[in-house]
């Protein structure tokens, strides 16, 4: 297996993606939110992590931030794209 510094941003991210969906889907929803935090410092605007952090904050109770994420997906992704 690669280590991670020899991953590019990309992948990366990607593994950060994976990591925060399986922490999410484990009920670990503060660990899912640092993992797509982490992943949007490497790929800024990325629709579907912007989604998935929208979703897990608001299993924090936290919809405020939680709407933030959904405006920077919906700005990300043009309509009928």
């Amino acid at each position: 297996a690669a280590t991670v510094a020899a991953m590019s941003p990309l992948e990366q991210a990607r593994e950060l993606f994976f990591a925060g969906v399986a922490a999410y889907e484990a009920g670990r929803h503060a660990e899912a939110e640092q993992r797509f935090v982490a992943a949007l410092a490497l790929v800024p605007g990325r629709p579907s992590v912007l989604v998935n952090l929208a979703v897990t904050r608001l299993k924090l109770g936290r919809a405020a931030a939680a709407i933030e994420a959904l405006e920077q997906a919906a700005a990300a992704e043009p309509p009928g794209a």
